[in-house]
This record gives C-alpha cells, structure tokens and sequence, in this order.
C-alpha cells in the first residue's frame, strides 16, 4: 500500500488556511482549444466530474450553468403556435386547468427560444391565455401578474372585443392605466459589437447602444441578437436606479450549446465565461496536440493564476488520472500522477512546485528497514522479559525458604507476607513470560516480513513551494 507524508517545517499552520481557503467558494470547469476535438471533449468531461467529486457543493453544475445562459430549444414556434390553439379551445370548451397548463407550457417552451417578432407575438398570445384561463379560476392576483408581464414590455397590446368579455377588457386595460402611471426605472444597454437587436422579455425594444425610458420595476431576461445570433440569456433587476448592461455579443454567441463547457478563445474568454457564471474560481483544461494535459487555476476576481498542472495523457487515462490532477491544481498537494508546470507568458506564473527526488526500484529503503524495526521490537520486548524475570529472582528465593517441603508456610504468624510476596512473583513470572513470547513471536514475524517484501518504490524526498510556505517530506512506498 502507498503512504504519502508531508512534514511542513516551514509555515505549518498556513497549509491548514490555503486548504480551507476553497470552501464556500463557486468553482467551474472549462475547456479551452478546438471544441470539436474529442480528445478535449473527453478530458473536459472527466476533469469536470473530477472537480464535482472533490468539491462536491462548491462545484457549479455545468449543465444548470448551460441550461441558464444558453437554454436549449425543444419546439419550434410552428409546434407553440399549434400548442396554443389547442389551449385555446380548451379554453372554450370550459376546460380552465387544461388552458391554464397550455399557456403556461408554452410560454415555458418560448421563452428558451432565441427572440425573434414571431416569438414575441406568441408570448403575448400565452400571456393573455393564462390570465384568462386564470380569471375563470377565480385567481386574480395570478392573473393580474400574468397580464402585467405581457403589458410591460408590450404597452399598448389590447383585448379583441369580438373575442373577450367587457369585464376582461375592463380589468386589461386598467392594469394597462396602473402601469403607465407607476414609475419606471431606466435599463441602458450597450453591445460589442453594437448594432444588435435588444430583446426583452421576448420583445424587440431597440439595438444597442440601447437607452429606454425605463420599465416598471421586476425581473427581466434581456438578449441581444446580431447577425441572427443570440447572446447569452441575462436576467436583469430594476428596482430603483438606472442599470447599465454591457453584452459581448460577439463571444457569447459564441458558445456551443452543448456540454462541456468550452471555448475557443483562450484564458480570457474562459474567464469571461466564469464571471457570467456566477463563479470564484475558474479551473481552465488544455489538451495539447502531443497529448499532454494541463489544468489552470485562476482567481476569477482578479484574472491571476493561482496554480498550474499537467500530465501525459496516458496517465490522464489512468482511472485515477483527472483525480489526481484536480487535486493538485484545487489544493497543491503533491499528486501520485500530477506534476506541475509554469507558464510565465500568462498572468502570473505557477505558484505551486513538486520536486521529487530521483527514485531507485532497488536499494536499502524504508520499505525494507521497517521489518528490521518489527523484528528489533520484538527482541527488545523479548529481552525486557527476561530482564523481568531475573530480576524477580531474589523474591522467588524468598518464597522459596519461607514454604516446607509441602508448600506450606514454616511460620504461621508470617502467613500475610507469604500470600503477599506469593502474589509479587506470580505477577513477576506472568509479565516474565507474556513479554518474552510475545516478543519473540514480534521478532519472528519481522524476520518473516523482511524476506517477503522485496523492495518496491523506494521512499523518496518531496519538497512542495507554495504561497503558503515551503514543505517537505517523505513520498514513496512504506
């Protein structure tokens, strides 16, 4: 078995704060190359699922990071259109909750769709349905709340009176009256590049550079399209001051909708992914055309490295490959398979170093020299026994001269001294003889166990640099 020991001789209590300092904060794994390689895609995923098993809760779910920013499409407008006819006339048919649960799917099925006019027209329809279905129901605060998110951001959307009833119509536009009067609160947008079409809600409402009047305050998902590519979904709170919102539609558009979690564009574009993640840290995997697999920590904040790692590839395949190398790059603990490598071109180079010494498969290791202690044990105790034992001599010659022939005592009136000194060697011989066969048996067995361990790995030196201090230590087979 391999027994790894660290022996810090230089700041002993920072390594303690450096392997905590991780906790409670969000971290996420991203590839960075050609996308489409599936040597990258592969490594991608094992890396990602190694970070979730070590960091468990602190690792941000790539798929809810994904299922956020770039929503997949289920339907077509065609399929929601088709959907909303259906409710419709359930509707009609008198069917509430059946309408009710159409409109709202629908809703839910546009809403992932990248915002065209067609979409927006659609989440009107659905928005007035589910108000309907829900004024039936006698639910008026939620039917309220579903006409106000369709007036919103489409103010001067109306009733058909051919088609609703005037206390529908009524309540419709007093909501829209209640509206126009409440205050509004300014939601500026900005693109790179500018020029793209700003969706919010589902609605077209402008192109960047973007300046509204405002909008009453809530929640809001703005997206921002150019060259019918969509950027990521950014869901926005107004409240009481204005909000500035710079997109880069160009690097989010960018993005595969498809797991993993990958870019093209380098560490910045991988950090730029973080940071509308939500997350602390950003841990950036590269495969490199000769197969080698390297790993970066960054501190998302600032941009800087916090530590750096690579293997062979071969060794990545191993089934403890990507452990070993999340491992080391989340805490600069020395790894069985991870080695650490600088990059001085980036932002700041590697802060954590593991130097082995050179190992020989032969020589006179610890894996050799620990039967010799089991086996000189064994003799020790073996010899404290016989010591014992001696030494309790000149008591069992007493005992001796104060019993007859019988084993009786000579002299009645010592009887009480007889017993006790009788007690003094018995306990004498028993500790004599556990201790002496006990540690022969000891010696025997480390005899035994010096032959049949042959030497392996022998221990080795390791000297590990981090910002915390520098440590050293033993690493090897024991």
């Amino acid at each position: 078995m391999t027994f790894r020991f660290v022996a810090a001789l230089v700041a002993l209590t920072s390594i303690a704060a450096a392997s905590s300092a991780h906790a409670g904060q969000k971290a996420l794994a991203i590839a960075v190359g050609d996308c489409r390689e599936p040597d990258l895609a592969n490594a991608a995923t094992a890396f990602s699922d190694a970070i979730s098993a070590q960091l468990e809760t602190d690792a941000l779910d790539p798929s809810q990071v994904l299922e956020r920013l770039r929503p997949r499409v289920h339907a077509s407008v065609e399929d929601v259109e088709r959907q909303l006819v259906a409710a419709d006339a359930s509707f009609y048919d008198g069917r509430f909750e059946q309408a009710l649960e159409g409109a709202r799917a629908a809703t839910e099925a546009l809403v992932r769709m990248p915002p065209s006019d067609a979409v927006a027209a659609q989440l009107r329809v659905a928005g007035v349905l589910e108000g309907l279905a829900l004024k039936s129901l006698n639910r008026k605060p939620e039917q309220l709340e579903a006409w106000r998110r369709v007036l919103r951001t489409s103010p001067a959307a109306t009733l058909d009176r051919d088609l609703h009833s005037p206390a529908a119509i009524s309540q419709f536009e007093q909501l829209k009256r209640e509206l126009a009067r409440a205050k509004k609160v300014p939601l500026n947008i900005t693109s790179t590049p500018s020029g793209a079409a700003v969706f919010v809600d589902g609605v077209r409402v402008g192109v960047t550079p973007f300046k509204s009047p405002g909008f009453v305050p809530g929640t809001y998902r703005v997206v921002a399209v150019r060259d019918d590519k969509p950027s990521f979904v950014h869901e926005v709170t107004l409240a009481s001051e204005a909000v500035d919102l710079p997109i880069d539609v160009g690097f989010e558009s960018a993005l595969r909708p498809q797991l993993p979690l990958c870019t093209s564009g380098g560490d910045s574009e991988a950090l730029k992914l973080a940071t509308r993640a939500g997350a602390d840290q950003a841990l950036v995997l590269r495969v490199d055309p000769s197969g080698w697999v390297s790993a970066v920590l960054f501190d998302v904040a600032n941009g800087t490295r916090a530590r750096e790692g690579g293997m062979k590839g071969a060794d990545a395949r191993k089934p403890r490959g990507f452990r070993d190398l999340a491992s080391f790059v989340l805490t600069g603990q020395p790894a069985q398979l991870a080695t650490a490598t600088a990059n001085a071109a980036g932002p700041a180079a590697a802060t954590a170093l593991e130097v082995r010494a050179p190992q020989s498969s032969s020589g006179f290791g610890v894996r050799r020299a620990l039967p010799l202690v089991v086996a000189a044990a064994g003799v020790v105790a073996a010899g404290i026994g016989l010591g014992l034992f001696v030494a309790g001599g000149p008591q069992r010659a007493a005992l001796s001269g104060a019993l007859n022939e019988e084993g009786l005592v000579r002299d009645p009136s010592e009887a009480a001294a007889v017993s006790y000194l009788n007690q003094r060697v018995a306990s004498n011989n028993a500790l004599a003889l556990g201790l002496g066969l006990g540690g022969a048996v000891v010696a025997v067995a480390g005899a035994a166990l010096f032959f049949v361990m042959g030497p392996r790995d022998a221990p080795s030196p390791v000297a590990l640099v981090t910002p915390a201090g520098t440590f050293v230590g033993v690493a090897g087979h024991f």
